[in-house]
Parts: C-alpha cells; structure tokens; sequence
C-alpha cells in the first residue's frame, strides 16, 4: 500500500508543478497580447496629433523616432503631410485640384512627396516627377498584378520642392493620363 500511495502523491505533485507550469506560460503570452499598440508613446502622440487636428491618415510610416504621413483635413478638400516627433511637428497642407492634389514637405528628418490620384486612380500606373535638370523620377503605384489600386502616394525624397517643374501620371502602358505644371499644383 505505501508504494501506491507514494506514487499516487508523486504524480499529484508532477500533475501540480505541470499544471502551474502551462497557467504561467500561459498567462505570460495573454499579458503579451493584451498590450495594445497603442501603448507606443509616439504612435499615441501623433494619434491624439491627428484628431486635434481633424486630420485622416491616408498612409502612415513609423521610423524609430518620429512618424511621417499622408492626410486629408476633415472636409477632404486638403491633402497634407505631417512629420511628427515629440518635440517637433511639420505639415505641409494644399488645397485638391480635379485631377491631382500634390503636396510637398521640407521636413526636419527628410523631404517628402505626396500625391491623390483624383481622376481614373485606378488607371494609374505610375507617376513621373519632373526636375528642373529635365531628370525625372519614376514611382510606380499600381501593378497589373495588383488586385487593389490605390488613389494616393508618398515617399521620401533627396530633392527640394524648389526643383521640381512637373507631374506627369501614366497608365501601366506608359500613355499619358494627365500631367501639371508644378505652379499649378500648389
């Protein structure tokens, strides 16, 4: 009888270190979840930044120390770009036009381009920013292989607002959509 019992305490024991074993592991990966990416102090800031503002995110990109991003005001009749850090916040807003709203921004971190597509978006392909030096730079924006298109763009760049001349946006067979000159844009 002693032998049974040992055993039978021995895998009580086993089953109660086991059992409290999977409980801490377990609770480990809920706490993990439960963590929201809202607890980012600078996502929260440029958040709180954003709905002060009545400003719509149409793209966002994270860096480790600030955040740039794509906006529409709240009537949706400006297009915008903000660069938000702790201690500093640049926008750069324009009025929309009928077939493209081109914003610019000279930031503290970097130069930054974007665009809305507000004729035929899904036909564009890709759109050229022409320079003063007749260079142009290419930004592809949808794919044929692309289920979805977009209406908007940005990204970062290594030119002054000042160099650029024109926009010109083409379908993904290289014709011509539509083009401006950049003082019609602003």
């Amino acid at each position: 009888m002693k032998k049974k019992s040992r055993i039978f305490y021995l895998a009580i024991g086993l089953f109660v270190v086991l059992a409290a074993s999977i409980g801490g592991i377990a609770y480990s990966f809920s706490f993990d979840k439960g963590k929201s990416k809202e607890e980012n102090p600078l996502l929260e800031g440029y958040n709180g930044y954003i709905s002060e503002n009545d400003m719509k995110s149409l793209e966002i990109h994270e860096e480790d120390s600030y955040i740039y991003s794509l906006y529409l005001n709240d009537g949706e009749n400006k297009l915008g770009i903000v660069e938000y850090s702790k201690d500093s916040k640049k926008t750069s807003e324009v009025n929309s036009h009928e077939n493209l709203s081109f914003a610019f921004l000279d930031g503290k971190y970097n130069n930054y381009i974007g665009i809305q597509f507000n004729k035929s978006p899904d036909s564009v392909g890709y759109f050229e920013v022409v320079l003063d030096d007749d260079k142009q730079e290419r930004f592809d924006v949808n794919t044929p292989k692309d289920k979805e298109y977009t209406d908007s763009y940005m990204a970062k760049v290594d030119y002054d607002f000042k160099e650029i001349k024109a926009v010109k946006v083409y379908d993904n067979d290289g014709n011509e959509l539509y083009s401006k000159q950049i003082k019609d844009v602003n």
